[in-house]
């Protein structure tokens, strides 16, 4: 075991200046608008400054305190944690105070408050701290104090005063060298420092000169041969300086001459045997091609391809970028003498890391700005070999490199070639597909050359598939196959084009065979082997994509064609996912596979298929609050998509169950965490509130509902049309309660019902862990859904309730009102803060005397009153009375009065 040190910690009497100097800055903050001071005033504030510093920093200057025992004496009772956060708190007020009094001092009374020595001595304490501070929420408030000391000083009519900055910065210099072995990711207070002396002087020869010594430092090449100086790397704060400098916005043109010089030198710091210093590097790189294109991702689909166009101006800008390029692409042997198609099939990790660190930046770069005109054909060919490379990032960053370069009247020309053209490897094969496919999605028009592309790489199929293994190559051939079809589907006109295309592969002699290979592979069962689950997840997106090209066009088709339609409806059962951990894609594309199928056989489906139920239990599975966000959008989205092909539900009877459980399910997702869930899901509910409420078209309008409205709507309507229904009654006693939600309403299953003893006990344990586990859900008011689905059950007719269950839910409201008079006989008087306040005791609380509501009401509405209601009454009322002892919180004893008002 490691040896635990312990840091020094000053006496009580100096955290007790600390607090008193809090008392002083809130004062002086208040009354500093103006103010005039004197130089005695100067020399307290800066007397308690430095006593502040001298007692935070045995303990803010540690590289890791959260991991040492801090001595400390036994009369003060703070933990480790307690004292950081109580040194970060008086230093960062310190430090505001020092700012507030150089910011809010008149210019007329600076020379008379702020001598020479005053500058001089508040500048070299915060100097101090910047040089000795090692955590950056530390020195965050600091680095602005020593900033606008450096610039009242450039400002001042005294030539020593105006001298300190410079002073100040060949400090730095000498802190730079001489903290090379004292590295963090980003050198801790040295960059501020830096910015903060610029800040004075953000342009002229000054400036100048600050950036060449930057770049001298961080340019300087490591030498392996000193042993003794092997862990002392100054170029890393050389980098992290310059890094701050070129992104810092103040800055602005004085910069920009200096930007291709420190290009150089990030390339050459990615060149770098060391990792400190290669990570440096590529950290600096990425800020100066963030600064290239004036601070906008190019790389993103959402820039218009005329910025990206006009990005291409970089190369004229900056003449050097081109060979550099070159050089991150290893086109020229510089490392090890290795070319880069040796590089591109290194297997290692040290050389995958290594190339991907290199490769990266200059593929970003062309994907923003293009290929330059100067070594076009070199760096073509370099990023094509990297796109054929063992590594998948690496493949798919090249790919979306190369997808911008081609013209938009060249991209169909581009698409077939490379289809047809043989490959080498299935990496070759895969970055291939991955190029075919970014190049496809940056086409304006996609509809327009959809067909001829699907035409192209369908004749391609014997080869992908049939004689291909890969999984990883079959998956992506069948989604490029997808995303023509998606295309093609995208309007009417290309719709047309794409049917009669298909309809010339299933009744050419040549092509026939090719097309019936093609269906059959689309039928077969999808693997369960984990290594085909790509290829799983292409499959039914194609099936669908199919059957939404014949739907557009079914008014067209012969009867005689043998129509993709006959996918689903040969089929005996779908491949529906049966278990929650079914893949988002699936989730999905199951909605739309099933609401096709129904569609197809028509609204007279026996409701009670196999398949449309196990569809409904994978959605509330998935559904669950502890599954993933993306797994709970999936099950959205698969709502949506069987909505979008059943564009009307029949209002039969055998219907309804299958509406209530459509329902419910979009209820949940309007209750999700997620806003994009809850979003999706008002759609969904005015889509399908709009197609049964209204059964003619002519008459109905358009529901577009948000989704505190959605909510009310669909309560609403439930009580409305299943007031009569006995699964619904079950399912809201679950939502009262709070008992987990069985996988389908109509599943007739008896409920669980926890002892309520046990659960408030378990709501009323003091929680003793570090660090309080949050809440799954926090969109959700618990104690709100319990009295929404209370007003839901008692909407309902009383033949729905069944027996056992209401006579279970009586016997739990006794037990339940028995064990809260329990504790609050035992606790004290309650109040603000008192037992209650605990968020599951009072959902608790809320939950029982609902259900004692929930039972008398049942009651007095056609049940008979039997014992056990009387001993519930008589129960409530010895609450009441505890409750006024104890001072219960206000909102149980409200519902508590209203239960009792109700006994007379």
């Amino acid at each position: 075991m490691s040896e635990r040190h312990t840091l020094p910690v000053s006496k009580s009497d100096d955290i007790g200046d600390a607090l008193l100097l809090l008392v002083d800055v809130q004062i002086t903050l208040m009354v500093l608008d103006g103010y005039t001071t004197s130089t005695v005033d100067l020399m307290v504030y800066l007397v308690k400054s430095v006593r502040v510093w001298d007692a935070v920093k045995g303990i803010l200057c540690a590289d890791a305190p959260e991991g040492y025992e801090i001595g400390i004496s036994n009369e003060l009772t703070v933990g480790t944690k307690d004292l950081l956060s109580y040194c970060w708190r008086a230093l960062k007020e310190s430090s505001a105070l020092m700012c507030a009094m150089i910011i809010g001092a008149k210019p007329t009374s600076i020379s008379q408050a702020f001598r020479h020595s005053d500058y001089r001595a508040f500048g070299e304490l915060v100097f101090e701290q910047l040089a000795e501070l090692r955590h950056r929420g530390a020195f965050s408030t600091v680095s602005q104090t020593f900033a606008e000391c450096c610039l009242r000083c450039a400002q001042s009519d005294d030539p020593r005063t105006q001298a300190l900055p410079k002073e100040w910065y060949q400090k730095t210099l000498l802190c730079i060298q001489e903290r090379g072995s004292a590295l963090t990711r980003r050198s801790a207070g040295l960059p501020a420092m830096i910015t903060s002396i610029l800040t004075a002087y953000p342009e002229g020869d000054f400036f100048d000169s600050v950036i060449c010594d930057l770049q001298t430092v961080a340019g300087k090449g490591s030498d392996d041969r000193d042993h003794q100086n092997s862990l002392r790397l100054p170029q890393v704060h050389g980098f992290n300086c310059l890094k701050d400098i070129l992104t810092e916005t103040k800055f602005g043109d004085s910069v920009e001459r200096h930007v291709s010089v420190s290009l150089e030198i990030a390339v050459r710091g990615l060149e770098s045997d060391k990792w400190a210093i290669r990570n440096c590097g590529l950290m600096l790189l990425k800020a100066l091609i963030t600064r290239m294109n004036d601070g906008t991702n190019t790389a993103s689909s959402k820039v218009s391809s005329s910025h990206r166009r006009l990005s291409t101006l970089v190369y004229d800008k900056y003449q050097n970028l081109p060979d550099l390029l070159l050089r991150l692409l290893n086109i020229e042997d510089t490392i090890n003498g290795e070319t880069l198609r040796t590089q591109s099939r290194a297997t290692s990790p040290n050389d995958t890391v290594l190339q991907a660190q290199q490769v990266f930046p200059a593929l970003e770069i062309i994907e923003q700005s293009g290929i330059p005109e100067r070594h076009q054909s070199e760096i073509r060919r370099a990023v094509w070999t990297h796109l054929e490379g063992p590594v998948w990032l690496i493949r798919e960053k090249a790919a979306k490199a190369l997808s911008y370069l081609p013209m938009s009247d060249q991209i169909e020309e581009e698409m077939r070639q490379y289809l047809q053209t043989p490959w080498l490897t299935q990496n070759a094969l895969h970055g291939r597909h991955l190029y075919l496919r970014y190049m496809f999605a940056q086409v304006d028009n996609p509809g327009e050359i959809a067909v001829n592309v699907f035409a192209c790489a369908l004749e391609q199929f014997p080869n992908m598939i049939l004689s291909n293994c890969c999984p990883i190559t079959r998956s992506s051939y069948m989604s490029l196959i997808a995303q023509s079809l998606e295309a093609g589907t995208s309007d009417k006109k290309a719709s047309k084009r794409l049917s009669a295309k298909v309809k010339e592969f299933r009744q050419s002699p040549l092509l026939s065979n090719l097309w019936q290979d093609f269906i059959q592979y689309l039928l077969q069962p999808c693997s369960e082997d984990p290594a085909f689950a790509l290829e799983t997840a292409a499959k039914p997106r194609c099936r669908s994509l199919l059957d939404r090209l014949d739907e557009k066009n079914e008014e067209k088709a012969a009867p005689s064609v043998d129509s993709s339609q006959s996918i689903f409806a040969s089929q005996n059962s779908l491949d529906l996912p049966k278990d929650p951990k079914a893949s988002e894609h699936d989730l999905r594309q199951a909605g739309y596979s099933l609401g096709h199928r129904i569609r197809v056989v028509g609204q007279g489906i026996d409701t009670s298929n196999g398949d449309l139920q196990c569809w409904i239990r994978a959605l509330r599975l998935a559904q669950d609050e502890d599954a993933d966000v993306a797994t709970r959008k999936a099950a959205v989205d698969s709502l949506a998509n069987f909505l979008e092909v059943i564009k009307e539900l029949s209002a039969a009877a055998e219907w309804k169950p299958v509406l209530l459980e459509l329902y419910l399910l979009i209820y949940t997702s309007l209750l999700d965490d997620d806003e994009d869930i809850r979003d999706t899901g008002a759609t969904v509910a005015s889509k399908l509130l709009d197609s049964t409420t209204s059964p003619n078209p002519q008459d109905r309008l358009p529901l577009s509902l948000m989704v505190p409205a959605a909510c009310d709507k669909l309560l609403e309507h439930l009580k409305h049309n299943y007031h009569d229904s006995p699964n619904l009654w079950t399912h809201s006693l679950q939502r009262l309660l709070g008992l987990h939600l069985i996988p389908s309403v109509n599943t007739r299953e008896k409920l669980p019902f926890p002892s309520p003893k046990a659960l408030l006990e378990d709501a009323n344990r003091e929680d003793t862990s570090l660090f309080a586990e949050e809440k799954q859900n926090l969109y959700v008011d618990d104690a709100q859904e319990a009295r929404v689905w209370q007003e839901v059950l008692l909407s309902l007719d009383r033949s729905t309730a069944d027996a056992d269950d209401l006579r279970n839910l009586r016997v739990w409201a006794v037990e339940g009102v028995n064990a809260l008079i329990e504790v609050a006989e035992r606790e004290n008087i309650d109040g603000p803060l008192g037992w209650t306040s605990k968020p599951d005791v009072f959902t608790l609380g809320v939950r029982i005397l609902l259900a004692v509501e929930v039972v008398l009401r049942v009651s007095a509405n056609g049940g008979s009153a039997n014992e056990d209601e009387e001993v519930l009454r008589e129960s409530i009322r010895r609450l009441f009375e505890v409750g006024k002892e104890r001072e219960l919180r206000p909102a149980w004893m409200r519902m508590l009065r209203d239960i009792v008002d109700g006994f007379d």
